[in-house]
């Protein structure tokens, strides 16, 4: 029912795109009209139509995924654009009516100076498209490494700045591409973790290109090894085949169940609704394992989940939580609308009053097209360490830092 209503608003979008470009461009041309249209609710249902057509049988021409996807941005930031122009010329004319209700027509003619024609309307909402697409596919391959860190008195001497690498919506499928692929392999190399997570999302197809890139993720490795839980992608894409790249990538699955780690750090993973749900489990189940956690002594407890959204039966048991799905919007003006479905915000620390802390990745890959406008992308790098003791007060000092490209930042719930 969501995917449906999704289409349903986009090819409204499509609707309104078209009529603005009709009325600004095409009037001289009323022949290419209805062409245009119909090519717009082509590209608009594409994804869908490919889907259909190659499952079971792994992905459809990846060149034609790409233009499916792209135009999904284009179609967004086009409505964006004329929906801007309508409330600008909305605002000037109300303006206008409200300091000079009874003025004639010379005032009026002032105003109108400043509205756009359905003209510069349309030529403004193309040049926007056209900036945003550059900007966007140059920042999505802008993946850079963020760094948290975490303080806390279950760390013992012995790991003191102990490193865990966070992948999260990695989407290895059509719109990552091998620049992106080899830059996160070697951020993550170059980190050095000890330990190397995937908070879902890993995989988004099936095809041979999918097998040759997770093979060539399995270069990233951890002294510890590298974990992953599923997403809802990779319940779209196949389950069975989405672990089997799994492994070929050389991660391990935690499906409602914990890994101990040096002893000190239990890690702890569950499965997305999308997955769980088709096994029949409730979201109850899911933490059926938890009795397994050591308890002497007693474990820094890490949960890896997809969904940005905490549990009560969580909440009061791990230290930290783990997750993505957001990607933090990915494009602007999008992620307003993600913010209105996701209440915690991405790229900040959060703090619970039962002692758990909480971050959401804004993601490493890319979903559909292959952008990322005013969303960055991001490896997270969690520094673990002792507390430092305040001689004053006697707290216990943590923080969150990150690289050149992000600022400090923490936020208290």
């Amino acid at each position: 029912m969501g995917l449906l209503l999704f289409f349903i608003i986009i090819i409204c979008l499509n609707i309104y795109d078209w009529w603005k470009l009709r009325n600004g461009l095409l009037l001289q041309k009323p022949g290419a009209a209805l062409p245009l249209l119909l090519v717009m609710l082509f590209l608009t249902l594409l994804p869908v139509i490919m889907r259909l057509a190659v499952r079971g049988h792994g992905n459809g021409p990846r060149a034609l995924e790409l233009i499916a996807w792209l135009w999904l941005a284009w179609s967004f930031w086009l409505a964006a654009a004329f929906l801007f122009t309508d409330l600008w010329d909305f605002a000037l004319l109300t303006w206008r009516l409200w300091l000079h209700p009874g003025a004639g027509d010379t005032n009026t003619h002032n105003i109108m100076r400043y509205c756009f024609s359905p003209r510069s309307a349309a030529c403004f909402a193309l040049g926007f498209v056209a900036f945003a697409s550059i900007w966007g596919s140059i920042e999505a391959r802008l993946i850079r490494i963020k760094e948290i860190n975490i303080v806390s008195a279950k760390v013992p001497p012995t790991a003191d700045g102990f490193k865990l690498l966070q992948l999260s919506d990695v989407h290895i499928g059509p719109s990552l591409d091998n620049y992106m692929l080899k830059r996160i392999i070697r951020l993550a190399r170059e980190a050095q973790p000890d330990l190397l997570v995937s908070t879902g999302d890993l995989i988004d197809g099936c095809g041979v290109r999918e097998h040759r890139l997770a093979v060539a993720l399995a270069a990233a490795e951890a002294a510890k090894g590298s974990y992953a839980v599923l997403g809802n992608h990779e319940a779209y894409n196949g389950l069975e085949e989405s672990i089997r790249l799994h492994r070929e990538a050389n991660m391990t699955l935690l499906r409602q169940q914990g890994v101990s780690i040096d002893g000190w750090l239990w890690l702890y993973g569950v499965d997305d609704p999308a997955v769980y749900r088709r096994n029949g489990l409730q979201s109850s189940d899911l933490y059926a394992g938890l009795s397994e956690a050591p308890t002497q002594p007693e474990p820094f407890k890490i949960l890896l989940k997809h969904q940005p959204q905490p549990d009560k039966q969580a909440l009061p048991f791990f230290d930290l939580q783990l997750s993505g799905h957001s990607h933090g919007g990915q494009i602007v003006p999008f992620n307003f609308v993600v913010n209105l479905a996701h209440r915690w915000r991405p790229g900040r620390l959060h703090q619970f009053a039962e002692g758990m802390k909480f971050y959401v990745s804004r993601g490493t890959g890319v979903w559909g097209p292959p952008l990322r406008f005013l969303a960055p992308p991001e490896l997270t790098l969690f520094v673990f360490q002792r507390p430092e003791t305040n001689t004053d007060t006697g707290a216990d000092l943590s923080g969150q830092k990150s690289t050149n490209d992000s600022k400090q930042a923490g936020e208290g719930i």
